[in-house]
């Protein structure tokens, strides 16, 4: 080639590194990528993927290393795939905190990692038992890639690595904060079918998805379902209804739930109180808010900033002035 005149491109020698690699003539790869770069030929993404994905699958990850900081420190623009083909390498060796030390790196550089790259990381991690660490990372994917998050759980699936409670509750959050309300369904039809039993945390962060985009029916529907089945919700979960209802002009709705779970002896806390307080104030049914705060106090749940906020403040911008200092005497003074 060089006899005939012409002079190779960097697709040429893409090419040429390619075979290499794939033939593990590792040593002549390097020496060729050096050889690249000496003769002022630009290497393009596809170049140093290809040596950095052929040196950790040649198990020559200190060289694979080298020749990255080496990108890097020279201002290359690394691309998701060659990020992604160092994670892998890392993870085969099992250096799981380098992995996840270069994955956030990836994103301060403004890579963003995708399906494929979170997969590198997450399968290894739950087959470890490191849940905890895993759902961190499917956390950081679905906040702002939930196509990539799909992408994932699908590839999971295939591979019949079953998700767990986890990694669904992270999921359906991730897809209830994007606007997917029919994607949850599937989840959710696809967790039964699993044969996971969804927990409390489960259906709380459901019961939220469902009152935050309205869904206030199907959120009542759930809420009976969870009791008929057993579960005994927590302050969190009754909370989320209570306040959903309210803040949905669902205030009736939200009244007969409370009023059920305080027949039924559940342990209201001051945040339910809170929501249902100020439900009342906004359809300024003040003496019932104010018989609710009472009612409060006799349970031996104690008013806090926000009881005071949310129904103080309304009082005095309505005029009611003494009533507001007597409230203030009576109630929160005693408790302070």
């Amino acid at each position: 080639m060089h006899v005939s005149g012409h002079t190779p491109d960097i697709i040429f020698y893409n090419i040429l590194l390619d075979g290499l690699r794939k033939s593990q003539h590792l040593d002549q790869a390097i020496a060729l990528f050096k050889q690249i770069v000496n003769q002022g030929i630009r290497p393009d993404t596809s170049t140093y993927t290809i040596l950095i994905d052929g040196l950790c699958e040649g198990k020559r990850l200190s060289d694979a290393q080298q020749i990255f900081q080496l990108l890097l420190g020279n201002g290359y623009p690394l691309n998701v795939q060659a990020y992604t083909a160092m994670i892998k390498g890392l993870c085969k060796e099992g250096l799981y905190d380098e992995a996840k030390a270069l994955l956030y790196k990836m994103k301060e550089n403004g890579c963003l990692p995708d399906a494929i790259t979170f997969e590198t990381l997450i399968i290894p991690l739950l087959e470890k038992g490191e849940n905890d660490e895993a759902k961190n990372l499917v956390d950081k994917l679905f906040s702002k890639m939930v196509d990539d998050a799909v992408n994932l759980f699908k590839e999971m699936r295939h591979k019949s690595l079953t998700p767990n409670t986890i990694i669904y509750s992270s999921l359906i959050d991730g897809l209830f904060k994007s606007g997917r309300i029919s994607d949850v369904q599937d989840v959710i039809y696809e967790m039964h079918v699993s044969g996971h039993t969804p927990d409390i945390i489960f259906y709380s962060i459901l019961l939220d998805g469902l009152c935050k985009s309205q869904h206030l029916d199907q959120a009542i529907a759930l809420f009976k379902q969870i009791v008929n089945q057993g579960i005994g919700p927590d302050t969190y979960t009754y909370t989320i209804l209570i306040d959903g209802l309210c803040k949905g002009n669902r205030l009736s709705d939200a009244q007969q739930i409370f009023q059920l779970l305080l027949v039924n002896g559940y342990p209201l806390n001051v945040q339910a109180y809170n929501a249902m307080i100020k439900g009342l104030c906004t359809e300024r049914l003040y003496d019932e808010a104010k018989a609710l705060l009472y009612k409060m106090k006799e349970n031996g749940c104690v008013p806090n900033a926000i009881t005071f906020e949310t129904l103080i403040i309304p009082l005095l911008e309505n005029g009611e002035n003494d009533e507001a200092k007597n409230l203030i005497d009576k109630v929160f003074i005693k408790v302070s």
